[in-house]
């Protein structure tokens, strides 16, 4: 019979006084810089990234964020200069051109400065003269671009939920947060006795939490959650909107709905099937200078997306009363067909007819 943990056992986990991973590449970072304090930024960040003490899956980390494949020309060159200390001076013809051939190849590993403060940050790192706390503080925020976390320093909780009647699942709490987060964002430019400085500083910290969420969140089903799903979660949420403005106190039920539709709303509108339709819209506008490949992208994104299908049209489609000209007089010029008061009214027009019919034979 299964039985749990003893007092003071640990199964699993990581042991005690092991660092973590940013811990570790912060430790690494400080080694390299003591080692080179007169390398330049990209071969610091070279030598991080071969680095045999980094485990293997920071090292890719850095070597995606720091040198990516694509590169414009101003960045090849800039880089061939700072790795031209690295390729062996030549002594033949031969050897120029494999010279050559490696600094090109050096060039174009090398991408934009994704992190303008990065260079600062490593030779404060570097800086023999700094104090020791104010290096490891540099080398921490180095090793927290690279492994960044979440604003708050929480992770989102994976749980389980029972799914709503459109099959979107969310953690009620998760979905106050976002709610509460949208409307505190809102209201951050009432607040008084604080400074502008101070305004963008907690309106990025929660921007940064709201895009936490919003990524975190599971679009539904499109088969469960359509269009009309999402117009009727639009005109609720401004319902409950209003409400706030006019100072009603929602209760707990109207609570915890305005959350999850405004959760699922923005599982919509930051899902696939949106951007699709912005990327379709953006190609649409552009069409006459589209390129082979955008081509190809929007004709596959015209199958998938169809613009809606035309109104009906007939003499079925459409009853009386939902006829755009139901109210309209009829007109008086033609003439009504002759009624006989002995005859009912079919019997009458029937007898018309006749008569229209005899009367070119007469002529004849």
């Amino acid at each position: 019979m299964p039985r749990g943990s003893k007092p003071g056992e640990r199964r699993g986990g990581r042991r005690r006084a092991t660092p973590n991973k940013r811990t570790v590449l912060t430790d690494r970072i400080l080694a390299a810089a003591s080692c080179n304090p007169t390398a330049t930024r990209h071969e610091l960040l070279l030598i991080l990234a071969k680095d045999q003490a980094v485990p293997a899956d920071i090292r890719i980390v850095i070597a995606r964020k720091s040198f990516p494949a694509v590169t414009s020309r101003s960045v090849e060159s800039g880089t061939q200069k700072a790795f031209a200390s690295l390729v062996p001076i030549p002594q033949s013809v031969e050897d120029a051109s494999n010279a050559k051939l490696d600094r090109g190849r050096l060039g174009a590993k090398m991408g934009p400065k994704a992190f303008p403060a990065l260079g600062l940050l490593l030779s404060i790192v570097q800086d023999t003269t700094a104090l020791p706390a104010q290096r490891r503080k540099a080398a921490s925020e180095v090793s927290g671009y690279f492994l960044p976390e979440y604003s708050d320093g929480r992770k989102l909780r994976r749980r389980k939920f029972p799914p709503d009647e459109c099959g979107f699942v969310v953690d009620p709490d998760l979905a106050r947060e976002l709610r509460d987060s949208k409307l505190r964002l809102a209201s951050l430019p009432l607040a008084k006795k604080i400074t502008p400085y101070t305004v963008a500083q907690r309106a990025s910290k929660i921007q940064t939490r709201i895009r936490a969420i919003q990524q975190s969140l599971q679009c539904p089903c499109p088969s469960k959650y359509g269009r009309n799903d999402v117009e009727r979660d639009r005109v609720r949420l401004e319902s409950f909107s209003l409400k706030r403005r006019s100072q009603r106190i929602l209760t707990l039920d109207e609570d915890l709905e305005e959350a999850r539709r405004m959760a699922r709303y923005d599982s919509y509108l930051h899902g696939p099937e949106s951007s699709a339709r912005r990327r379709l819209a953006d190609l649409r506008e552009r069409r006459a200078v589209l390129t082979l490949a955008e081509k190809a992208t929007l004709r596959c994104l015209e199958l998938l997306y169809p613009p809606p299908p035309p109104p009906p049209s007939g003499p079925d489609a459409l009853t009386r009363a939902e006829h755009p000209f139901h109210d309209l007089p009829i007109s008086e010029d033609e003439p009504s067909p002759p009624t006989s008061p002995d005859l009912p009214i079919s019997q009458a027009s029937k007898a018309s007819t006749s008569e229209a019919r005899q009367e070119p034979s007469q002529a004849t």
